[in-house]
């Protein structure tokens, strides 16, 4: 016996859906009518940012947050089918894959939240570009590094130098709103002759283009996104409350 293709699966799924869409509707009326109060708290919910875009998601990882949310409604949907073979029993399925993708979103909020009040990640968003250059100097400067810093014109593609013992890292600052592009990259590689670093690093407080992120793997450029330095920035804090 042949094994079922995951992609059959999702196809099958889907035309199951597209099929059974009005019986999930009339579901959806029939929770709304006996569950009122529980709608409202869900619908609430949604406007705190349960259910939102999360900001600084690259396409890929919203295009896969998407595909997850639908493939789970989806799911739900059909389990309820098969399992009541009725419209309440679809609704109501399909009712409780949205509860639990709004506890798991209002979960992933309030988590991202407390990570970014610990990090200053907020702080750091409203800091100018030279702000962010001496912020990235001072995080680093507590990991061991001797920090300089470049001029802000014609720093041949680097705003900071990191050395400890034998390693010089040559780093492009960028604090940005949107994503990071290859210009970032291509501005950074030229450093590492010129002050004969071993090491090439952007830092952003934001996200990075597919390209940027192409360009520095072929390059053995090290992308620090927002992610990464707001590790970095709790894994500092951490260290220096265990010093004092």
């Amino acid at each position: 016996m042949r094994p079922v293709k995951s992609h059959s699966i999702v196809v099958l799924l889907r035309t199951v859906f597209l099929e059974n869409k009005v019986m999930i509707v009339s579901g959806y009326i029939a929770i709304i009518k006996t569950s009122i109060c529980e709608m409202d708290i869900l619908i609430s919910l949604c406007k705190k940012g349960a259910l939102m875009k999360v900001n600084n998601r690259t396409k890929k990882e919203q295009k896969l947050a998407n595909e997850v949310t639908a493939f789970i409604i989806l799911v739900s949907g059909v389990i309820g089918w098969f399992m009541t073979e009725s419209l309440k029993g679809v609704g109501m399925a399909v009712g409780v894959g949205f509860v639990v993708l709004l506890a798991f979103g209002v979960w992933r909020t309030t988590c991202r939240k407390k990570r970014m009040n610990v990090s200053s990640i907020e702080e750091i968003d409203n800091m100018t570009g030279r702000q962010f250059e001496e912020y990235v100097g001072t995080l680093f400067s507590g990991f061991g590094y001797d920090v300089t810093y470049t001029p802000t014109t014609g720093d041949y593609g680097a705003d900071l130098l990191l050395k400890k013992e034998k390693e010089v890292i040559v780093v492009q600052a960028k604090r940005y709103k949107r994503s990071v592009g290859v210009k970032a990259v291509q501005e950074v590689l030229p450093a590492v002759k010129f002050y004969k670093a071993n090491a090439a690093w952007v830092i952003t407080n934001s996200t990075y283009t597919k390209q940027a992120l192409m360009l520095a793997k072929h390059n053995d450029v090290r992308m620090i996104d927002r992610e990464a330095l707001i590790r970095l920035s709790i894994q500092m804090k951490k260290e220096t409350r265990k010093s004092n």
